[in-house]
């Protein structure tokens, strides 16, 4: 199902690069939001730094200031697919709403544009040059495939983000 959404979300956006946007409305405050997030982020610029917190406490690595946010999960092991979230709280009269943008980190982009422009020329070179339809789709499909892998992986860990910021918020 996350692979369809994600694959509506790309056509929809008409991006080649995954991203997915969100928007929560919520009864509280924009501080009090605020301040939630701030509490459970480990903030990776120095100067906003936490005297004397336990490592365990954190759930997102990134920064908070005033409005806006830039966060990512924090885990245990290497994953390349995990969303940066790019966050902006808007007050209301009645609370707040929280508009959400969830993307791929810079080099996780980099290596996916760079991979495609390669499969592609390859898929190019083995049609015009060499003439062999089969390596050329081969080509062509390694590059779907590796596509697709990146697809289904980042929607994975934006739905595992997206439970821990919706538990953060209620």
């Amino acid at each position: 199902m996350s692979m369809w959404r994600s694959l509506a979300s790309l056509y929809a956006n008409l991006s080649f690069l995954p991203v997915w946007w969100e928007t929560i409305v919520l009864p509280q405050q924009a501080d009090e939001i605020k301040y939630r997030i701030w509490r459970v982020t480990k903030s990776v610029r120095p100067e906003l730094k936490w005297p004397n917190v336990q490592e365990k406490s954190f759930l997102f690595n990134g920064w908070i200031e005033d409005k806006h946010f830039r966060i990512s999960r924090i885990l245990t092991y290497p994953n390349n697919y995990i969303p940066l979230i790019i966050g902006e709280i808007e007050e209301t009269s009645t609370g707040c709403i929280v508009f959400l943008k969830y993307k791929l980190f810079f080099f996780t982009r980099f290596f996916l544009i760079f991979w495609t422009i390669v499969t592609l020329l390859l898929s190019l070179f083995f049609l015009l040059f060499i003439r062999n339809n089969l390596y050329a789709f081969l080509s062509i499909l390694t590059g779907g495939f590796n596509y697709l892998i990146v697809i289904i992986n980042f929607n994975i860990q934006i739905d595992k983000s997206r439970k821990v910021l919706h538990k953060l918020f209620s």
